[in-house]
């Protein structure tokens, strides 16, 4: 008896390792144009974006879109876009206290439009210099000279390399590689990548997220039943209220789900994880302005939080 139970032991031990070993998710792929690949941990297989599980990205990981293919990347709530043949890197989570300096996202090649939600810092680093910025809009192009073009549309950004430092604010443009360092801001005309933004604002709204991805539809309904139960019973738990928003969510009733993260938001302010999926909700729903004041105030409440 006492080998059985130590063997149970070592089991659920193991069992328990194993879950704990699991990464993270780390950022989500929103619904994606084109031909989009993920190449998990930087290594190996490229394998197409086709099914929900494939949308959500680990450390590591790797993203390219190709010829008339884009995409967005939701990352601590702050949208990356992703032009045509473009590659960028998926960060691991910045631990708490790191400095500053750090890139949170690494540019490859191609052109992403970045739009940092908030005042929340975010770093894009290249094989050429790196773009730090809170509050703003701008576009990264990386050559194949490998010359990074920094293009800010709103606020300041401050961009630099090993060689230099400078600040460029809206409607101007700087560039620079590993041997040159960054140049001085110039004003730039803005309407030809205000035009490209326009273009690609479809592949930031509309898109579907799932909380479930792997529940069929009849499991979910049965879910969420239980789910709203649960919330009624508990109306002070803002867990049990998330629950049930997030099962019918993903059945499509995102007037109820959002009404339910209403109330968890009513009895916890600062819950992130209901500010997070209220923001998918209304993305989903066609409400960006919403999403983007959700996703803003998920990211004040838990500046060092994991989930996209």
């Amino acid at each position: 008896m006492r080998g059985y139970r130590l063997l149970t032991l070592t089991v659920l031990v193991a069992a328990g390792a194993a879950v704990w070993c699991q990464p993270l998710r780390r950022a989500v792929l929103v619904n994606v144009k084109g031909t989009v690949k993920v190449q998990r941990s930087g290594q190996g297989t490229w394998n197409p974006v086709a099914t929900p599980p494939d949308h959500d990205l680990y450390p590591k990981d790797q993203v390219q879109t190709y010829q008339r293919s884009s995409a967005t990347i939701l990352i601590d709530g702050n949208p990356v876009t992703l032009g045509a043949n473009t590659r960028v890197g998926v960060p691991e989570p910045r631990a708490t206290g790191a400095p500053r300096g750090r890139s949170r996202i690494r540019a490859l090649t191609g052109k992403l439009l970045i739009w940092i939600i908030g005042k929340r810092d975010i770093e894009v680093g290249t094989a050429g210099a790196v773009a730090a910025a809170s509050g703003t809009k701008f576009v990264l192009e990386i050559g194949a000279d490998e010359v990074t073009t920094l293009t800010v549309l709103e606020g300041e950004v401050s961009f630099y390399n090993d060689l230099g430092r400078v600040a460029v604010g809206a409607n101007e443009q700087s560039r620079a590689s590993a041997t040159m360092a960054p140049t001085r801001p110039m004003a730039v005309d803005p309407s030809e990548y205000l035009q490209w933004e326009a273009s690609l604002e479809g592949v930031r709204t509309g898109f579907e997220y799932r909380h479930y991805p792997a529940e069929s539809r009849e499991r979910l309904k049965g879910m969420a039943e239980e789910a709203r139960k649960q919330a009624d019973a508990k109306p002070n738990d803002p867990e049990a209220q998330t629950r049930a928003g997030d099962s019918l969510h993903d059945l499509g009733d995102l007037s109820a789900a959002q009404a339910y993260y209403g109330k968890a938001l009513d009895v916890a302010p600062d819950n992130a994880s209901a500010r997070v999926s209220l923001g998918y909700s209304l993305l989903e729903d066609g409400q960006a302005a919403e999403a983007e004041a959700a996703f803003q105030q998920a990211a004040e409440a838990s500046p060092n939080t994991a989930a996209p």
